[in-house]
């Protein structure tokens, strides 16, 4: 994080959201694409389970763990593409 990033957390106001082709590691709602894509969807990411906890992914109607779906979206698609995720989307202030 850079000072100005930094100064901006601090006053309330959250860095801007950067593209990464690392999967969410933490719940939470996130955008999503398929590489150079020119449109973006958001999902929510939540922990399925109290024992093991792991990630599962709520998109439109469907739900599926969080390996699952990169597989399904990502790298098992053609040419095994990397899914590209931003996020936590933070909440909105009043």
């Amino acid at each position: 994080m850079t000072n100005p990033e930094l100064c901006a957390a601090v006053a309330g106001n959250p860095p801007p959201l950067r593209w990464t082709t690392e999967p969410p590691t933490e719940p939470g709602w996130y955008w999503w694409r398929e590489p150079c894509s020119v449109t973006w969807n958001v999902c929510e990411i939540y922990h399925g389970s109290i024992s093991s906890r792991p990630l599962f992914v709520r998109n439109g109607g469907r739900v599926d763990n969080l390996p699952t779906f990169v597989m399904i979206y990502g790298a098992g698609g053609p040419g095994g593409r990397r899914l590209e995720w931003a996020g936590p989307i933070p909440e909105p202030s009043e």
